[in-house]
């Protein structure tokens, strides 16, 4: 996957507006969290979760400690171009 987002087109294309906005909360920008996903590690994988928006697709979401915040995030692999982060936001409130 980080392989997949370095060797990709321009990384904004692979963020939604949805992540931006989550990690802009936190004060983090879009070259932030280009950043914070090559520091992931296998390791930090939590799970996979069915797409509540598009029947048989899934979603791969990680917990990852970065700049002090532990850290929700979740791509969808199966995207044409390269991998897309879905959320991007405070692990707080997950199970």
């Amino acid at each position: 996957m980080k392989k997949a987002i370095a060797a990709g087109p321009e990384f904004g294309s692979f963020v939604t507006c949805k992540a931006l906005d989550e990690a802009a909360e936190l004060g983090f920008d879009q070259d932030t969290i280009y950043l914070c996903i090559l520091e992931l590690r296998e390791d930090e994988f939590h799970e996979s979760v069915a797409s509540n928006f598009l029947p048989g697709d899934w979603l791969d979401v990680y917990r990852h400690r970065f700049r002090g915040k532990e850290l929700y995030i979740k791509f969808k692999m199966s995207v044409p171009g390269g991998p897309v982060v879905i959320s991007f936001h405070d692990w707080e409130g997950e199970t």
